[in-house]
Order: C-alpha cells, then structure tokens, then sequence
C-alpha cells in the first residue's frame, strides 16, 4: 500500500503538470497494487478509480473515464453510503463528463443529485454548493433554458461573495456565463461588463488550469461585444483568433461547437 500510495501521488503531479499519459500510467500502477493488497471494493480504491477517470476525462476520453468513475461511485455508495460528501465528489465528476459529451439531461440528473447532497452536509452557504449550481446553469444554458441558467448563476455568485468577498475571482465563471446569456438575449452593451473581468483575471494569472476553457469562451464573446457596438475590430479579429487556438484543444462537445463558432464568425466577417 505504501509504494502505491507513491504511485498515486507521482500521479498527482502529473495530472497538475498536465502530463496526463504519464498520470495515468502512475495511477494504473497504484490501482493494480492496491486492488491485490486491500481488495476491489476498499475505499481506497475508489480514489484511484476517481483519478483515473478524471485523466481520461481530461483526454477527452469519455467513455474509459464514465467507466473507472462508475467503480467509484458504487465503491463510495457500498462502503460510506449514497449521500456522503465523498460520494457527491464522484457524482459531479459523472456530471462532468456527460455535459461535455453533450449528454445535458444525464449531466443534469446527476448534478442535482450532487447540490441535494451537498446542501445537506455542507449547509446552503459553501464554495462546492457554488461550483455546482454553476454546472446546472451552464446544463440550461446549452440546453437554451436562459432563464433558469441566469437564476443559478446568480445564486452561485451570491454565495461565493458571501464567502470570498465580492471582488474574489471565484465569480468569474458564472459572471461570464451571465454574459453569454447577455449576449444571446442581444443586450449586447451589458454583456461587456462580464466579459472583460474575466480576461483581466485572466492576465494577472489568477485564472485556474481548471478553467482554462473559459477563457476562450470570454475572447470570443468580447470579440462579438467590440465588433457590435462599434470597439476597435481589429482587437475584435484578434480575440477570436486566440480563441480559436484554444478551442482547438478542447475535446467537449461545447469546445468543438465553439471551434466551429468562431469559424462561422469569421467567415461571415470575410476574414480567412
């Protein structure tokens, strides 16, 4: 157990240098020893198998991942029951991976599932309830459901300033997710306002790997926002340019349709 429990930790280190081959290899390692030394059903490896599937998440592997975090979940639900905090974990990380394969009622399901857990335990006032009423309104956003996204996001902002204050950049997601919902509305003039915190944030380097994908998402709506009410079009060409370079790396059905967004924007803006 103890040269696996290293195995995991190496793989820990790969995973936040974004070596996610190599992570998963070292966690592969960690899963066979510690299935031999504690058996398939112990808590412990319910943790490997939660790692292992966020990698192949990560790689856009979706169905290798839904299967490793399949075993955990029914490991955390056998061993420290349905509704433990540990057990919600695994359930948003499911979530995760459906919405970004597309799956929205699925990712829904399972996201509700996280927040009634999570308000219980942690109390309606907590970060985790934050992030995941951000992930159910980012599930009717895509799902054109504006109304209720708007309302999730604003719950998710009012908690995280509670928390953090109301300048924390914790708001940034779900500022930008109101600004995109600005934006399809045609309130084009109040979208702005959530667009540019987001890349400012994003400049002082306090913009996390795990939100990467935003940042592209705030280029190219603010790219739309200057082109529209008149901003420097020249910035505008260069914001969904960048974004571009950086959807191409994404493996979710949103960053390929985004990809293919900014193709169409630029194409109706004679630009090549």
């Amino acid at each position: 157990p103890v040269v696996a429990s290293s195995h995991n930790t190496i793989g820990i280190l790969y995973y936040e240098k974004g070596d996610y081959d190599r992570a998963r290899k070292e966690y592969m390692k960690s899963l066979e020893i510690y299935e031999k030394a504690m058996g398939p059903g112990h808590p412990i490896v319910a943790n490997i198998h939660n790692n292992i599937g966020n990698v192949f998440g990560m790689k856009g592997e979706y169905q290798q991942s839904l299967a490793h975090l399949e075993k955990a979940l029914q490991i955390r639900i056998k061993t420290i029951g349905a509704e433990h905090p540990d057990t919600a974990s695994v359930q948003a990380n499911i979530g995760q991976i459906l919405y970004e394969m597309g799956e929205y009622d699925q990712a829904l399901s399972h996201y509700e599932q996280v927040l009634k857990i999570q308000e219980k335990s942690l109390g309606s006032v907590h970060p985790l309830v934050a992030s995941v009423q951000t992930n159910i309104g980012s599930v009717y956003y895509h799902k054109g459901e504006y109304e209720r996204a708007l309302g999730c996001f604003e719950r998710a902002i009012d908690i995280l300033q509670q928390v953090h204050g109301e300048n924390s950049s914790s708001i940034s997601v779900p500022l930008l997710g109101i600004g995109w919902i600005k934006l399809k509305r045609g309130k084009i003039k109040e979208a702005l306002e959530y667009f540019e915190p987001l890349l400012s944030l994003s400049a002082t380097g306090k913009c996390s790997r795990d939100n990467a994908d935003h940042l592209p998402r705030a280029k190219f709506g603010l790219a739309q926002v200057l082109w529209e009410t008149g901003g420097s079009h020249k910035r505008a060409i260069q914001l969904v340019q960048q974004a571009q370079e950086l959807f191409k790396i994404q493996k979710s059905v949103q960053g390929k349709q985004s990809m293919k967004d900014t193709e169409t924007w630029l194409m109706q803006h004679g630009i090549e």
